[in-house]
């Protein structure tokens, strides 16, 4: 494997691209708008074409080709999401705007040919933000037939607060939902009820999860797009939602919820956003930070009886094995 993905930065290009490098770069960019040479090829084998240019011609024109090969292949997701900002940066900078606007309009015309079966979601600024915008909207009133009151949380709050349209870098969308129960345990069981009343509706789109502490469902819709579902909850007057809000915020916070643009159209939100972003992501939250990381090991701790609970019974409904997420789940009764 080359340096170029350890450290994530972009290689110097030491000379000019030969027009033989150039024609393998445009090979390959035919060879990944062939939907059947990529569902039968290797990431490997999909590299050859792009292998033969020289190291030193090996740059910015270079990666990309890299970059529509892994995320055809769905691999390496992170990796590749953080060099398409890097070459962003690089463009912008060279004063490139159409060259990276080339790139992003060849790598959603490669993506779009990708196999639909694996369900691949794009990062929102590739993506059909009307299919998003209506794949969330249904599982908004999914969730309303079964009686949950539920809102936009975490990155897509942040964008609606802030942009009014969806996180461009991110690839998925995020709610809420008030989950009943007085104790940990009781707590784990409406989760589990959420599970059961969701996958009525969205059967096999419901991902298995493989980790105890990661507690949200996780829709994979036909459309491509990812819908966390984070669980919510009252006890003492105070709220709790994993992983960001441990107490600090009140019902009169949450419910009624009020309403809040996503690229013109609404969903609902709690009725102070503002409070619950500062506690996401810090008292800057309205500007961007891409240095941003979230305390994951501080929430670990303060969520840990809930988390306990909730690994507990992961583990029982999946016989001590971290390859299904519920497999015994679906003849639970409520």
């Amino acid at each position: 494997m080359p340096k170029l993905w350890r450290p994530r930065v972009l290689p110097v290009q030491k000379r000019d691209l030969s027009q033989k490098s150039w024609a393998s770069l445009r090979a390959c960019d035919e060879e990944l708008l062939n939907r059947e040479l990529v569902d039968k090829s290797t990431v490997k084998s999909l590299r050859k074409t792009i292998n033969k240019v020289p190291r030193a011609e090996r740059g910015v024109d270079w990666v990309e080709r890299v970059i529509s090969i892994y995320a055809v292949k769905e691999a390496k997701r992170k990796r590749w999401l953080s060099l398409i900002y890097s070459i962003e940066r690089t463009r912008i900078e060279a004063g490139e705007h159409e060259k990276f606007k080339e790139f992003k309009s060849r790598l959603t015309s490669q993506l779009s040919i990708a196999d639909t079966e694996k369900k691949f979601n794009l990062i929102f600024e590739l993506s059909d933000h009307a299919s998003a915008l209506e794949q969330l909207r249904t599982l908004f009133d999914r969730l309303h037939t079964e009686e949950y009151k539920a809102f936009v949380n975490s990155g897509t709050l942040l964008g609606a607060v802030r942009e009014k349209d969806f996180i461009a870098h991110d690839y998925d969308a995020d709610i809420a939902v008030l989950l009943e129960g007085n104790t940990d345990s009781e707590l784990v069981d409406s989760f589990n009820r959420l599970f059961y009343d969701l996958h009525k509706h969205y059967g096999d789109e419901l991902r298995p999860r493989a980790e105890c502490k990661q507690p949200h469902v996780k829709v994979k819709t036909k459309s491509g797009l990812a819908i966390d579902v984070f669980p919510a909850w009252q006890r003492d007057g105070s709220i709790y939602i994993w992983p960001h809000t441990f107490g600090e915020l009140k019902m009169s916070d949450i419910l009624p919820v009020k309403e809040c643009m996503i690229k013109g159209e609404t969903f609902p939100a709690p009725a102070n956003p503002e409070k619950m972003l500062a506690l996401n992501y810090g008292a800057g939250w309205n500007t961007p930070d891409s240095k941003f990381k979230f305390p994951w090991e501080e929430a670990e701790i303060k969520f840990a009886g809930f988390l306990d609970a909730f690994c507990a019974d992961t583990k029982k409904h999946i016989n001590g094995t971290k390859k299904q997420w519920f497999s015994s789940l679906f003849n639970w009764k409520a």
